[in-house]
């Protein structure tokens, strides 16, 4: 279910889900990497940075313990901390409406 939330102190449309987690090889101490979830299918709340950061796209925060949500429900401060976590093209899937993850 597409949401508001907040980047940067500014609206932005939010969506919770699940995703499949990428490899980044150009990063050897990539914080995924090191905690052995390449490829596991993890909970991540997908943001939509167009008009609220530099360079506009798509982006997606770990949210497995649900910091990523409460970082875009609280204002997106860039003083809050957030995972980015690359996911495989494709792989994401929203929650459905009752916020069971599919």
């Amino acid at each position: 279910m597409i949401e508001q939330g907040y980047w940067n102190g500014l609206p932005t449309e939010i969506e919770r889900g699940t995703a499949e987690v990428a490899d980044a090889p150009e990063f050897p101490l990539y914080w995924a990497k090191t905690e052995g979830i390449i490829g596991q299918r993890i909970a991540v709340v997908r943001v939509v940075l167009d008009g609220v950061n530099y360079g506009g796209g798509t982006t997606y925060l770990d949210d497995r313990d649900g910091a990523g949500y409460a970082k875009v429900m609280g204002g997106g401060s860039p003083r809050a901390g957030h995972r980015d976590v690359g996911i495989l093209p494709g792989s994401f899937a929203p929650s459905t409406p009752t916020g069971e993850k599919p």
